[in-house]
């Protein structure tokens, strides 16, 4: 029964940090070293490149 409480309270902390993490996740990205945070998605055609 303890094994059970344990694992029910492990579970819930888990699916709760998952969430928390979600909330808090920014697309980032990297370009000549320095570090950029996406803030507008902009489809570029391959032609364009």
């Amino acid at each position: 029964m303890r094994k059970a409480a344990v694992l029910t309270l492990f579970f819930i902390f888990f699916i709760a940090s998952s969430v928390h993490a979600l909330n808090w996740a920014y697309p980032f990205v990297v370009w000549d070293g320095k570090i950029y945070e996406v803030m507008l998605e902009e489809k570029v055609e391959e032609w364009d490149i």
